[in-house]
């Protein structure tokens, strides 16, 4: 008799980030999650070693070309998973392609989570879900996110689609966006997406401390609730205006909507 063993978990990736308090809560979260298999810290090399944390360093560094214009790319969308310029995605925010690449090849794992470093309420349930998801047929659901909120899931993606991205030099939101050229449906109405409650995927907040106002907030919020609990203690701050413009100028002579504020001198 010959038995095929499927796998049930898979390797947590956590690209480093400035605040290893941080990084500990992310990581003694994700092994919490019951599809994740071990966590590993992608970091650079000479970077000092987080204890008690297994790492990988990576020569290419964390930051280059398509992962800083990704972060430029979505400061515009900083409460959506996706809709930066470009189809950029909060995913495209935590590492340089490249150096995912070279990370899955030193560990050689076939599929990863990628998670962020600071994502200190990343919900194990939601993460094991996507894991699962993507087990149930590897070769066919090659990358597998869900629409929530930044910060509160990571995405599963296997190693031939990181090695694409990093060979073309394109973000993983180039293959999540519509392209003209290549007219396709929206992947989340695919397998790709495990799907969340209404309120959840329609929460406009971020749950990553990489801003005053989301800090302040995720301070707040109780460790143990659960994803919808975490939108909804967001939700006032996802209420406020995330750009203010400020005119010094006022004095022209177009009019109507293509100018802001028309009013007032």
């Amino acid at each position: 008799m010959i038995a095929e063993l499927k796998e049930s978990r898979i390797t947590a990736l956590v690209p480093r980030g400035e605040d290893d308090q941080r990084l500990r809560t992310v990581v003694e979260r994700l092994r919490g999650c019951a599809g994740v298999s071990r966590v590993v810290v992608v970091c650079g090399v000479g970077d000092a070693a987080v204890e008690g944390v297994e790492c990988v360093a990576v020569e290419t560094g964390l930051m280059g070309t398509v992962r800083r214009g990704a972060i430029a790319a979505r400061k515009w969308s900083p409460t959506c998973w996706r809709g930066g310029i470009g189809g950029a995605t909060i995913y495209d925010e935590l590492i340089e392609p490249k150096a995912l690449a070279c990370a899955m090849r030193r560990l050689d794992v076939p599929r990863v989570l990628v998670v962020g470093a600071d994502w200190v309420l990343v919900d194990p349930a939601l993460c094991g879900a996507v894991i699962e998801r993507h087990l149930t047929n590897p070769s066919g659901l090659r990358m597998v996110f869900t629409q929530a909120p930044p910060g509160l899931c990571g995405l599963v993606i296997d190693r031939g689609l990181v090695e694409d991205l990093s060979e073309k030099g394109m973000m993983i939101g180039s293959m999540l966006a519509y392209q003209p050229a290549a007219p396709q449906g929206d992947p989340i109405a695919k397998d790709v997406c495990v799907q969340t409650p209404a309120a959840l995927h329609g929460a406009m907040v971020r749950v990553v401390p990489d801003g005053a106002r989301w800090r302040g907030a995720i301070e707040g919020i109780d460790p143990g609730a659960d994803a919808l609990g975490v939108a909804a203690g967001l939700e006032a701050c996802g209420a406020l205006p995330q750009q203010v413009t400020v005119e010094l100028t006022p004095r022209r002579r177009a009019c109507g909507v293509i100018t802001p504020q028309g009013h007032g001198v």
